[in-house]
């Protein structure tokens, strides 16, 4: 689902520092996006944690991480398909601080071209708001990446990707095919862009790296 430069992927930050949230899961390699099945398995929404608690991992979150933040160019946040309080910290953590420009923090989304996906890119943008809303803070989304996209599985695919687009706001930034490459290289346990450098996978994702840089 962060980046904070921040990170959503659902979930980078630039520095500036920026970061930004994956918010389900920002390498595209590994991880399949906002989908039905996350929905089933906790993707409801919960009620709203009392601020204390969301202070407490939130601060945590950006104590581990405050070392580190000069040195980087880009914090992603890899988070979890799930909308608890990891979620609402990776969200907190995404927002846009007083002394950045608007787009320099944010949330890339993994989502998938089904209907499913569709609902739980709902569920999570609810949560989004309602945080927002709770805590007077800004968190803006950067763009989504369209997973496992696979035109061979007819209309509800095709279709559902030009939906995707069809938003505008936020942008398709990339659109990573379902091939091989990616699951030879976790069978292998290695990077996909040192297994298959070349492949179309390894090509979307730079094309990510290189939309979240130019923010």
């Amino acid at each position: 689902m962060g980046r904070r430069k921040r990170r959503s992927r659902p979930r980078f930050r630039k520095n500036g520092r920026g970061a930004a949230n994956g918010a389900a899961g920002a390498s595209a390699g590994s991880s399949p996006g906002l989908s039905g099945s996350d929905a089933d398995e906790g993707l409801a929404p919960h009620p709203r944690c009392q601020p204390f608690a969301l202070s407490a991992h939130a601060e945590g979150l950006e104590r581990a991480l405050a070392p580190i933040e000069e040195h980087f160019d880009v914090i992603v946040i890899d988070s979890p398909p799930s909308l608890g309080l990891a979620m609402d910290a990776a969200l907190y953590y995404g927002r846009q601080r007083d002394d950045e420009k608007p787009g320099s923090s944010g949330l890339v989304i993994p989502v998938e071209a089904e209907d499913t996906s569709a609902q739980a890119y709902g569920m999570l943008i609810q949560q989004t708001d309602s945080l927002a809303r709770d805590y007077d803070i800004v968190i803006e989304q950067i763009g989504l990446v369209v997973n496992k996209f696979d035109s061979r599985r007819g209309y509800i695919a095709t279709s559902s990707l030009e939906k995707w687009k069809s938003l505008g706001t936020p942008p398709v930034l990339a659109v990573v095919p379902d091939l091989k490459e990616q699951r030879e290289a976790v069978r292998k346990q290695r990077p996909l862009l040192d297994y298959a450098p070349d492949c179309d996978q390894s090509h979307q994702m730079r094309k990510i790296a290189r939309a979240v840089k130019a923010v």
